[in-house]
């Protein structure tokens, strides 16, 4: 339902408005999954606070470990983006992996990495338990082979965000 929280309403309003457009220009709707990539901003998404909190407090948590999502390191959604764009392609298209992992998957990856616990704090959280994109029209629009799986994408994420931290580089990122 685009009615579960104002994000997912937001995504449904926006493709509502270009739906109306598409009569008189081309547009791609890029449906992106979890996207993460290093960054010097402390925001509220998932993988970065998560990054910083393990770097800086040497400890986290998350609400649950049961939702799943396709997360995407930001390098191969914009080599996505930058494919689709030389396309004739007008329309809505999904961008990830194509794969589900749990947000229990993506901490134990980060345990690993980091050596430090993460527990979860059992809150029941809103929006999809069940996160996956089909990514079958991606592939027959351009030639998409990431360059990241999570493990390998979240090993640079922490290697450059440990790197910002060891040289004063973070920012407090204001909405």
């Amino acid at each position: 339902s685009p009615y579960e929280n104002n994000y997912i309403f937001s995504k449904y309003v926006a493709e509502k408005l270009t739906n109306q457009y598409r009569k008189h220009f081309s547009i791609i709707d890029i449906r992106i999954g979890n996207v993460y990539s290093p960054t010097r901003l402390i925001r509220p998404d998932l993988v970065p606070t998560l990054m910083h909190s393990l770097i800086i407090n040497k400890e986290a948590s998350v609400w649950n470990f049961d939702p799943t999502r396709d997360f995407i390191h930001v390098s191969d959604a914009i080599d996505a983006v930058m494919q689709l764009i030389n396309t004739e392609y007008s329309g809505p298209v999904n961008v990830g992996l194509g794969k589900s992992y749990s947000v229990k998957q993506m901490c134990d990856i980060l345990q690993e990495i980091s050596a430090i616990n993460i527990s979860s704090k059992q809150i029941p959280v809103t929006g999809h338990m069940k996160y996956l994109h089909d990514i079958s029209l991606l592939k027959s629009l351009i030639n998409f082979n990431p360059k990241y799986d999570l493990k390998d994408g979240l090993i640079d994420t922490y290697q450059k965000m440990l790197n910002f931290y060891e040289h004063n580089e973070l920012q407090q990122y204001e909405e």
